[in-house]
């Protein structure tokens, strides 16, 4: 079942959209200090459900999700708003998905897990 969560954090927001939350269990705590907010969802359908309300946001995204791929859902994403910034992650990592990211505008591609260089926000 889709999962949508809102940590109320002031300050920056920042949209996950990945099927294992788990992999982000302590982002929440970590993050605190820094007054982010924090919305995960584990599908690109729920997600594409935030827009457009959440285009002046940081999107965090798996490569691989239930319903579409992560290639997908930027290349939607970017069709409401070319200036929405979308960073990919994945399990593992794949120089083909890598260059599509780039292409279709992705601001960085990430292999999981996210540590140090994330919370630098």
């Amino acid at each position: 079942m889709p999962l949508i969560t809102n940590h109320n954090i002031d300050g920056q927001h920042i949209i996950i959209v990945d099927p294992s939350i788990g992999d982000y269990a302590g982002l929440a705590d970590r993050t605190h200090a820094r007054k982010l907010r924090i919305t995960l969802t584990t599908t690109g359908t729920d997600a594409l459900k935030l827009l457009p309300s959440h285009c002046d946001v940081e999107w965090l995204i798996c490569v691989e999700l239930p319903d579409m791929t992560g290639l997908e859902l930027l290349h939607m994403l970017h069709a409401t708003d070319p200036e929405i910034s979308v960073q990919l992650v994945t399990d593992q990592f794949d120089i083909d998905h890598e260059l599509k990211a780039y292409q279709l505008g992705a601001t960085r591609y990430r292999t999981k897990p996210i540590g140090p260089p994330w919370e630098n926000y």
